[in-house]
């Protein structure tokens, strides 16, 4: 488990706003599978869209 004590806080509170936004994520999928991206708020479809990123780059390290 990361902690701050082995980390730099920077990196620390980096790793919780990127776990942030991939729960975030996750409790959107329902919403986008009924509705569609286009129903959500312009706010919800940031963090959709950061989240993304986030998947599609942690992706690619974990397969390398």
């Amino acid at each position: 488990m990361l902690q701050p004590q082995i980390v730099s806080d920077e990196h620390y509170e980096t790793a919780q706003q990127v776990k942030q936004t991939l729960q975030r994520y996750k409790e959107l999928q329902d919403i986008r599978a009924i509705l569609g991206l286009d129903e959500l708020s312009e706010e919800e479809r940031l963090s959709v869209a950061r989240a993304q990123k986030i998947d599609a780059r942690t992706s690619v390290i974990v397969t390398s």
